[in-house]
């Protein structure tokens, strides 16, 4: 059968059938890189969102710890506190206010409640049933408690001593937790998009 063909037409063959095989390439080639070049995109972006998140939670921590310290050098408050400890459920309310905490205690060092801005801890309660190592722990340094879930609210305790006394917080981490969440759920369908950009077999 080739034989009956001409010279001619055998070599357009050939010649088509090579410049088919190259555009085939160039496409397979360039199809591959543009799938890379999403996966990386996309790996970037989740990195990016992860390092976001990462500075978030680095920035609220460090915001508490600088409160706190504020706080155990403030000689207005140590006096307060030395005096008449009864007496500053108005500055609790203020430090609540100003520092956006859910909730302010000042307790004894061994978690028992002196005054709070929590109607549901008042005086003589033990802080949300923290152990006593939480609040020796916190007698010499700043100590954070395990996460804790309320409902469909999330949230952590912070301490530290001032003089005497331990201070605690009640921190939502509610905003977070969303932040947080919504990377978890990016990261949980990422094998779905990388499937979209892989071609199948």
């Amino acid at each position: 059968m080739f034989r009956n063909i001409k010279i001619r037409t055998k070599i357009t063959g050939l010649i088509v059938t090579l410049v088919a095989l190259v555009a085939l390439a160039f496409a397979i080639f360039t199809y591959q890189v543009n799938v890379k070049a999403e996966r990386d995109k996309l790996n970037s972006s989740i990195t990016t969102i992860a390092d976001q998140q990462a500075a978030l939670l680095n920035y609220f921590f460090d915001h508490v710890a600088t409160t706190v310290k504020f706080l155990q050098r403030s000689e207005q408050l140590k006096t307060q506190l030395a005096t008449s400890p009864d007496s500053v459920a108005g500055v609790l309310h203020t430090i609540k206010e100003i520092y956006s905490f859910s909730e302010v205690y000042l307790t004894d060092k061994n978690g028992a409640v002196i005054v709070s801005t929590d109607a549901g801890n008042s005086k003589g309660h033990i802080l949300s049933n923290l152990d006593k190592n939480f609040f020796d722990r916190a007698a010499s340094s700043m100590q954070y408690s395990a996460v804790r879930k309320s409902g469909e609210n999330y949230f952590t305790f912070g301490a530290a001593a001032i003089g005497d006394k331990i201070i605690a917080f009640k921190l939502s981490l509610d905003p977070m937790y969303k932040k947080i969440s919504e990377i978890s759920t990016a990261i949980y369908h990422l094998p779905t998009a990388i499937s979209h950009l892989t071609p199948h077999t």
